[in-house]
Protein backbone atom coordinates (compact mmCIF):
# COMPACT_ATOMS: atom_id res chain seq x y z
CA UNK A 1 0.00 0.00 0.00
CA UNK A 2 2.92 2.33 0.65
CA UNK A 3 4.06 1.81 -2.95
CA UNK A 4 0.61 2.85 -4.16
CA UNK A 5 0.76 5.98 -2.00
CA UNK A 6 4.12 6.89 -3.56
CA UNK A 7 2.74 6.27 -7.06
CA UNK A 8 -0.18 8.55 -6.28
CA UNK A 9 2.22 11.26 -5.16
CA UNK A 10 4.11 10.84 -8.45
CA UNK A 11 0.79 11.04 -10.33
CA UNK A 12 1.06 7.41 -11.41
CA UNK A 13 -1.93 5.86 -9.58
CA UNK A 14 -2.08 2.14 -10.26
CA UNK A 15 -3.40 -0.36 -7.74
CA UNK A 16 -2.21 -3.91 -8.35
CA UNK A 17 -4.96 -6.50 -8.77
CA UNK A 18 -3.50 -8.51 -5.89
CA UNK A 19 -3.90 -5.51 -3.57
CA UNK A 20 -7.44 -4.94 -4.78
CA UNK A 21 -8.24 -8.63 -4.20
CA UNK A 22 -6.90 -8.29 -0.66
CA UNK A 23 -9.13 -5.26 -0.13
CA UNK A 24 -12.24 -7.19 -1.19
CA UNK A 25 -11.23 -10.04 1.15
CA UNK A 26 -10.87 -7.61 4.07
CA UNK A 27 -14.18 -6.01 3.13
CA UNK A 28 -15.83 -9.44 3.30
CA UNK A 29 -14.21 -10.26 6.66
CA UNK A 30 -15.45 -6.97 8.07
CA UNK A 31 -18.96 -7.35 6.64
CA UNK A 32 -19.93 -10.90 7.62
CA UNK A 33 -21.38 -11.31 11.12
CA UNK A 34 -20.12 -14.90 11.33
CA UNK A 35 -16.56 -13.59 11.07
CA UNK A 36 -16.89 -12.31 14.64
CA UNK A 37 -16.39 -15.87 15.79
CA UNK A 38 -12.74 -15.46 14.74
CA UNK A 39 -12.16 -11.70 14.66
CA UNK A 40 -12.91 -9.10 17.31
CA UNK A 41 -15.07 -6.10 16.52
CA UNK A 42 -11.97 -3.88 16.64
CA UNK A 43 -10.22 -6.04 14.04
CA UNK A 44 -13.27 -6.00 11.80
CA UNK A 45 -13.35 -2.21 11.96
CA UNK A 46 -9.67 -2.10 11.09
CA UNK A 47 -10.39 -4.38 8.14
CA UNK A 48 -13.08 -1.95 7.01
CA UNK A 49 -10.66 0.98 7.23
CA UNK A 50 -7.80 -0.72 5.40
CA UNK A 51 -10.05 -1.95 2.59
CA UNK A 52 -11.70 1.47 2.33
CA UNK A 53 -8.33 3.15 1.93
CA UNK A 54 -7.35 0.76 -0.87
CA UNK A 55 -10.67 1.34 -2.67
CA UNK A 56 -10.14 5.07 -2.17
CA UNK A 57 -6.72 4.83 -3.85
CA UNK A 58 -8.15 2.70 -6.67
CA UNK A 59 -10.63 5.46 -7.52
CA UNK A 60 -7.71 7.57 -8.74
CA UNK A 61 -7.35 5.27 -11.76
CA UNK A 62 -9.08 6.42 -14.94
CA UNK A 63 -9.85 3.02 -16.42
CA UNK A 64 -13.01 2.27 -14.41
CA UNK A 65 -16.49 2.43 -15.86
CA UNK A 66 -19.36 4.16 -14.01
CA UNK A 67 -20.63 0.94 -12.40
CA UNK A 68 -17.13 0.00 -11.22
CA UNK A 69 -16.50 3.49 -9.83
CA UNK A 70 -19.80 3.45 -7.98
CA UNK A 71 -19.03 -0.02 -6.57
CA UNK A 72 -15.56 1.04 -5.40
CA UNK A 73 -16.99 4.27 -4.04
CA UNK A 74 -19.73 2.55 -2.07
CA UNK A 75 -17.25 -0.01 -0.69
CA UNK A 76 -14.89 2.79 0.36
CA UNK A 77 -17.63 4.95 1.88
CA UNK A 78 -19.27 2.13 3.86
CA UNK A 79 -15.84 1.03 5.08
CA UNK A 80 -15.01 4.53 6.27
CA UNK A 81 -18.45 5.03 7.80
CA UNK A 82 -18.50 1.71 9.67
CA UNK A 83 -14.85 2.17 10.63
CA UNK A 84 -15.58 5.51 12.30
CA UNK A 85 -14.09 7.82 9.65
CA UNK A 86 -17.28 9.71 8.81
CA UNK A 87 -15.65 12.72 7.07
CA UNK A 88 -13.87 10.35 4.66
CA UNK A 89 -17.19 8.77 3.70
CA UNK A 90 -18.65 12.17 2.89
CA UNK A 91 -15.56 13.01 0.85
CA UNK A 92 -15.97 9.83 -1.23
CA UNK A 93 -19.58 10.74 -1.99
CA UNK A 94 -18.55 14.21 -3.10
CA UNK A 95 -15.82 12.81 -5.36
CA UNK A 96 -18.38 10.68 -7.17
CA UNK A 97 -21.26 13.15 -7.09
CA UNK A 98 -21.21 13.41 -10.89
CA UNK A 99 -22.28 9.74 -11.08
CA UNK A 100 -25.29 10.24 -8.80
CA UNK A 101 -28.04 10.90 -11.34
CA UNK A 102 -31.16 12.83 -10.35
CA UNK A 103 -31.73 14.40 -13.76
CA UNK A 104 -32.58 11.49 -16.08
CA UNK A 105 -35.48 9.05 -15.58
CA UNK A 106 -34.75 6.27 -13.08
CA UNK A 107 -35.43 3.61 -15.68
CA UNK A 108 -32.42 4.84 -17.68
CA UNK A 109 -29.98 4.06 -14.86
CA UNK A 110 -31.88 1.45 -12.86
CA UNK A 111 -28.86 -0.90 -13.04
CA UNK A 112 -26.82 1.46 -10.86
CA UNK A 113 -29.52 3.30 -8.90
CA UNK A 114 -29.07 1.16 -5.77
CA UNK A 115 -25.34 1.98 -5.76
CA UNK A 116 -26.10 5.66 -6.31
CA UNK A 117 -28.68 5.71 -3.51
CA UNK A 118 -26.37 3.86 -1.11
CA UNK A 119 -23.41 6.12 -1.85
CA UNK A 120 -25.57 9.23 -1.58
CA UNK A 121 -26.95 8.08 1.79
CA UNK A 122 -23.44 7.59 3.17
CA UNK A 123 -22.63 11.24 2.46
CA UNK A 124 -25.12 12.24 5.21
CA UNK A 125 -25.83 15.62 3.54
CA UNK A 126 -29.33 15.83 4.97
CA UNK A 127 -31.09 18.48 2.91
CA UNK A 128 -29.54 17.35 -0.37
CA UNK A 129 -30.45 13.75 0.37
CA UNK A 130 -34.11 14.48 1.08
CA UNK A 131 -34.36 16.18 -2.31
CA UNK A 132 -32.58 13.37 -4.17
CA UNK A 133 -34.56 10.58 -2.55
CA UNK A 134 -37.82 12.40 -3.20
CA UNK A 135 -36.95 12.60 -6.91
CA UNK A 136 -36.12 8.88 -7.11
CA UNK A 137 -39.22 7.93 -5.13
CA UNK A 138 -41.51 9.92 -7.42
CA UNK A 139 -39.88 8.43 -10.52
CA UNK A 140 -40.24 4.85 -9.25
CA UNK A 141 -43.83 5.48 -8.15
CA UNK A 142 -44.57 6.80 -11.64
CA UNK A 143 -43.24 3.55 -13.14
CA UNK A 144 -45.60 1.55 -10.91
CA UNK A 145 -48.53 3.81 -11.74
CA UNK A 146 -47.88 3.62 -15.49
CA UNK A 147 -47.66 -0.18 -15.20
CA UNK A 148 -50.97 -0.40 -13.37
CA UNK A 149 -49.30 -1.76 -10.22
CA UNK A 150 -49.67 -0.79 -6.57
CA UNK A 151 -45.92 -1.14 -6.07
CA UNK A 152 -42.83 -2.55 -7.77
CA UNK A 153 -41.93 -5.19 -5.18
CA UNK A 154 -42.45 -8.20 -7.46
CA UNK A 155 -40.95 -6.59 -10.57
CA UNK A 156 -37.40 -6.21 -11.84
CA UNK A 157 -37.43 -2.77 -10.19
CA UNK A 158 -38.39 -4.20 -6.78
CA UNK A 159 -34.95 -4.55 -5.14
CA UNK A 160 -33.90 -1.04 -6.19
CA UNK A 161 -37.25 0.39 -5.06
CA UNK A 162 -36.85 -1.15 -1.61
CA UNK A 163 -33.30 0.21 -1.28
CA UNK A 164 -34.40 3.73 -2.19
CA UNK A 165 -37.46 3.71 0.08
CA UNK A 166 -35.62 2.00 2.94
CA UNK A 167 -32.67 4.38 2.83
CA UNK A 168 -35.03 7.38 2.75
CA UNK A 169 -36.87 6.04 5.81
CA UNK A 170 -33.65 5.55 7.79
CA UNK A 171 -32.54 9.04 6.78
CA UNK A 172 -35.83 10.46 8.07
CA UNK A 173 -35.23 8.80 11.45
CA UNK A 174 -31.67 10.09 11.73
CA UNK A 175 -32.76 13.61 10.80
CA UNK A 176 -36.06 13.92 12.67
CA UNK A 177 -36.15 11.06 15.20
CA UNK A 178 -39.24 9.30 13.83
CA UNK A 179 -38.86 5.72 15.08
CA UNK A 180 -41.72 4.52 12.86
CA UNK A 181 -39.64 5.47 9.83
CA UNK A 182 -36.67 3.54 11.22
CA UNK A 183 -38.80 0.42 11.69
CA UNK A 184 -40.29 0.69 8.21
CA UNK A 185 -36.91 1.43 6.67
CA UNK A 186 -35.18 -1.56 8.22
CA UNK A 187 -38.01 -3.82 7.07
CA UNK A 188 -37.71 -2.54 3.50
CA UNK A 189 -33.94 -2.93 3.50
CA UNK A 190 -34.30 -6.45 4.91
CA UNK A 191 -36.72 -7.34 2.10
CA UNK A 192 -34.12 -6.32 -0.47
CA UNK A 193 -31.22 -7.86 1.46
CA UNK A 194 -32.67 -11.36 1.64
CA UNK A 195 -33.90 -11.33 -1.96
CA UNK A 196 -37.65 -11.17 -1.32
CA UNK A 197 -38.16 -8.18 -3.63
CA UNK A 198 -38.15 -9.02 -7.32
CA UNK A 199 -35.53 -11.09 -9.15
CA UNK A 200 -31.91 -11.47 -8.08
CA UNK A 201 -30.07 -8.14 -7.95
CA UNK A 202 -26.61 -8.40 -6.39
CA UNK A 203 -25.99 -4.66 -6.26
CA UNK A 204 -29.25 -4.01 -4.39
CA UNK A 205 -28.70 -6.93 -1.99
CA UNK A 206 -25.14 -5.79 -1.25
CA UNK A 207 -26.15 -2.18 -0.61
CA UNK A 208 -29.23 -3.20 1.40
CA UNK A 209 -27.25 -5.52 3.67
CA UNK A 210 -24.73 -2.80 4.49
CA UNK A 211 -27.35 -0.11 5.04
CA UNK A 212 -29.30 -2.53 7.23
CA UNK A 213 -26.24 -3.14 9.44
CA UNK A 214 -25.38 0.56 9.44
CA UNK A 215 -28.92 1.53 10.44
CA UNK A 216 -28.58 -0.52 13.62
CA UNK A 217 -25.19 0.98 14.42
CA UNK A 218 -26.42 4.47 13.55
CA UNK A 219 -29.49 4.11 15.76
CA UNK A 220 -27.22 3.27 18.70
CA UNK A 221 -25.26 6.49 18.15
CA UNK A 222 -28.15 8.64 16.93
CA UNK A 223 -28.76 12.03 18.49
CA UNK A 224 -32.36 10.85 18.91
CA UNK A 225 -31.34 7.92 21.11
CA UNK A 226 -32.78 8.80 24.56
CA UNK A 227 -29.96 6.90 26.25
CA UNK A 228 -27.47 9.41 24.82
CA UNK A 229 -29.35 12.71 24.91
CA UNK A 230 -32.12 12.78 27.56
CA UNK A 231 -35.71 13.32 26.38
CA UNK A 232 -35.75 16.50 28.48
CA UNK A 233 -33.41 18.15 25.95
CA UNK A 234 -35.33 20.13 23.35
CA UNK A 235 -35.76 18.45 19.93
CA UNK A 236 -34.47 21.70 18.42
CA UNK A 237 -31.04 20.86 19.84
CA UNK A 238 -30.93 17.63 17.86
CA UNK A 239 -32.29 19.28 14.72
CA UNK A 240 -29.62 21.96 15.02
CA UNK A 241 -27.13 19.20 14.21
CA UNK A 242 -29.06 16.81 11.98
CA UNK A 243 -30.57 19.48 9.71
CA UNK A 244 -28.03 22.34 9.82
CA UNK A 245 -24.72 22.39 7.95
CA UNK A 246 -22.46 20.54 8.43
CA UNK A 247 -24.97 17.83 9.38
CA UNK A 248 -24.20 15.44 12.23
CA UNK A 249 -26.34 12.29 12.42
CA UNK A 250 -24.46 10.13 14.93
CA UNK A 251 -21.91 10.40 17.72
CA UNK A 252 -18.72 8.38 18.03
CA UNK A 253 -18.20 5.98 20.92
CA UNK A 254 -15.89 8.29 22.94
CA UNK A 255 -18.50 11.05 22.65
CA UNK A 256 -21.32 8.72 23.65
CA UNK A 257 -19.32 7.47 26.64
CA UNK A 258 -18.93 11.02 27.95
CA UNK A 259 -22.61 11.84 27.56
CA UNK A 260 -23.82 8.63 29.21
CA UNK A 261 -21.50 8.62 32.23
CA UNK A 262 -22.51 8.80 35.87
CA UNK A 263 -22.89 12.59 35.63
CA UNK A 264 -24.63 13.90 32.54
CA UNK A 265 -23.39 17.24 31.20
CA UNK A 266 -27.03 17.90 30.23
CA UNK A 267 -28.09 17.94 33.91
CA UNK A 268 -29.30 21.53 34.58
CA UNK A 269 -27.75 21.29 38.04
CA UNK A 270 -24.30 20.65 36.60
CA UNK A 271 -22.34 23.91 36.81
CA UNK A 272 -18.77 22.79 36.04
CA UNK A 273 -17.36 19.76 34.29
CA UNK A 274 -14.02 18.79 32.81
CA UNK A 275 -14.24 16.40 29.84
CA UNK A 276 -11.15 14.47 28.74
CA UNK A 277 -11.39 13.25 25.15
CA UNK A 278 -8.73 11.40 23.11
CA UNK A 279 -7.11 13.10 20.14
CA UNK A 280 -9.55 13.22 17.21
CA UNK A 281 -12.26 12.02 19.57
CA UNK A 282 -14.67 14.83 18.70
CA UNK A 283 -14.03 17.49 21.34
CA UNK A 284 -15.14 20.32 19.04
CA UNK A 285 -18.48 18.70 18.30
CA UNK A 286 -19.13 17.96 21.97
CA UNK A 287 -18.43 21.59 22.81
CA UNK A 288 -20.92 22.69 20.15
CA UNK A 289 -23.55 20.22 21.38
CA UNK A 290 -23.31 21.41 24.98
CA UNK A 291 -23.32 25.04 23.86
CA UNK A 292 -26.46 24.66 21.74
CA UNK A 293 -28.24 22.80 24.56
CA UNK A 294 -27.41 25.66 26.95
CA UNK A 295 -28.67 28.27 24.48
CA UNK A 296 -31.91 26.35 23.95
CA UNK A 297 -32.53 26.01 27.70
CA UNK A 298 -31.60 29.50 28.90
CA UNK A 299 -31.67 33.13 27.79
CA UNK A 300 -27.96 33.48 28.45
CA UNK A 301 -25.13 33.59 25.91
CA UNK A 302 -21.99 31.48 25.77
CA UNK A 303 -18.31 32.12 25.19
CA UNK A 304 -16.62 29.35 23.18
CA UNK A 305 -12.83 29.44 23.60
CA UNK A 306 -10.54 27.68 21.11
CA UNK A 307 -6.73 27.57 20.84
CA UNK A 308 -6.35 28.75 17.23
CA UNK A 309 -7.95 31.34 14.95
CA UNK A 310 -8.57 28.75 12.21
CA UNK A 311 -10.50 26.53 14.62
CA UNK A 312 -12.38 29.60 15.83
CA UNK A 313 -13.50 30.36 12.28
CA UNK A 314 -14.52 26.71 11.76
CA UNK A 315 -16.57 26.65 14.96
CA UNK A 316 -18.19 29.99 14.15
CA UNK A 317 -19.28 28.81 10.70
CA UNK A 318 -20.79 25.63 12.16
CA UNK A 319 -22.43 27.35 15.13
CA UNK A 320 -23.91 30.05 12.92
CA UNK A 321 -26.18 27.52 11.20
CA UNK A 322 -26.92 25.58 14.37
CA UNK A 323 -28.07 28.51 16.51
CA UNK A 324 -30.20 29.76 13.60
CA UNK A 325 -32.40 26.70 14.22
CA UNK A 326 -32.96 28.17 17.71
CA UNK A 327 -33.74 31.56 16.11
CA UNK A 328 -30.58 32.98 17.61
CA UNK A 329 -27.35 34.21 16.08
CA UNK A 330 -23.63 34.31 16.66
CA UNK A 331 -21.79 37.50 17.52
CA UNK A 332 -20.31 39.73 14.85
CA UNK A 333 -17.23 38.30 13.19
CA UNK A 334 -14.02 39.99 14.28
CA UNK A 335 -10.83 40.38 12.21
CA UNK A 336 -7.94 38.03 12.93
CA UNK A 337 -5.66 40.98 13.65
CA UNK A 338 -6.53 44.50 14.88
CA UNK A 339 -6.32 47.37 12.44
CA UNK A 340 -3.66 50.04 12.81
CA UNK A 341 -6.07 52.53 14.42
CA UNK A 342 -7.00 49.95 17.07
CA UNK A 343 -3.32 49.66 17.97
CA UNK A 344 -3.03 53.40 18.52
CA UNK A 345 -6.30 53.48 20.44
CA UNK A 346 -4.95 50.75 22.72
CA UNK A 347 -1.83 52.82 23.29
CA UNK A 348 -3.89 55.90 24.15
CA UNK A 349 -2.95 57.78 20.98
CA UNK A 350 -5.72 59.30 18.91
CA UNK A 351 -3.76 59.34 15.65
CA UNK A 352 -0.45 58.05 14.39
CA UNK A 353 2.52 60.39 14.78
CA UNK A 354 3.61 62.28 11.68
CA UNK A 355 7.22 62.24 10.62
CA UNK A 356 9.18 65.48 10.54
CA UNK A 357 10.97 66.49 7.42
Amino acid sequence: MADVEVQLFLREPQVAQSLLDAAWYLHAVASIHQARQRYTLARQRQAFLVSAHIFDLALNQDNWGVTERLSLGFAAAIGYRRGGRDPNATAIMNRLREHIDVETPAVDHIATLSLEAGLAFLGFETRTLFRWFAIWRRQLNAIARDSGLDDLTTTVFGPTHMVVLGAEDVLAYLATGRTDRLERGTERLRTAAIGEAGPEDLHSRWVANHLLSLSGEAADGSLWNPDIIPPSVSPLVRQAFTMASPPVMTLWEPQRALLTGDQSPFDPGMRRMVLAVPTSGGKTLLGQLLSVEHLARTDRSICYVVPTRSLGREVRRAMSGRVRVLQKETGAEQPDFPGIWALFDAAGTEEPPTSKS
